[in-house]
């Protein structure tokens, strides 16, 4: 198992563009897709993970709907349409650890994209699954949540994410 570490808000990765990739897959490429999933499974939480989030500049995705689903690749992948997009929904990233941001997303999107064989699909994806392809699809352009949204308040955000903050630690001192 290769889990790698995350890279944040600083790495150059997150806000430019990937490359994109070629066939047949390179052996770098094939170690680079285990290294995806690896990464993925190893959290109990995240939905999907894109290439530049692990220090790879390549067009390579990949996501799951469940912990207990195998993650799906989707590679160059290029949202063709997109539609009925909604009011703003929370959305996180393993790239802004413990925050929360507003992203307005389409519910409704099509994709092309080429998966590990180098079979190329043009598929129709809705709700949960379409944001978890935007958000990841937005990785690849060198887009993030911070690009695309409203940051949460920080309290507020801890408080949905169940972690103590300073205010919580402070009224918990005045009780004495």
């Amino acid at each position: 198992m290769s889990t790698k570490t995350i890279h944040t808000d600083e790495s150059s990765y997150l806000h430019k563009k990937a490359d994109t990739v070629t066939f047949p897959l390179t052996d770098d490429i094939k170690e680079l897709i285990t290294d995806l999933k690896d990464t993925l499974q190893a959290s109990s939480t995240a939905a999907g993970i894109a290439a530049p989030q692990i220090g790879a500049s390549d067009a390579i995705f990949v996501y799951r709907l469940n912990a207990e689903m195998d993650p799906l690749v989707m590679i160059n992948p290029t949202i063709i349409k997109a539609a009925d997009f909604g009011k703003p929904m929370y959305e996180m990233c393993l790239s802004y650890p413990n925050e929360i941001y507003e992203v307005v997303r389409a519910k409704r999107i099509v994709v092309r994209f080429f998966n590990e064989q180098g079979e190329h699909s043009i598929l129709k994806y809705r709700g949960h699954e379409a944001i978890i392809i935007q958000h990841e699809t937005d990785h690849l352009l060198g887009l993030t949540i911070k690009d695309r949204g409203e940051q949460v308040d920080p309290i507020i955000a801890a408080r949905l994410l169940g972690l103590e903050t300073e205010e919580d630690t402070n009224e918990k001192n005045e009780d004495y």
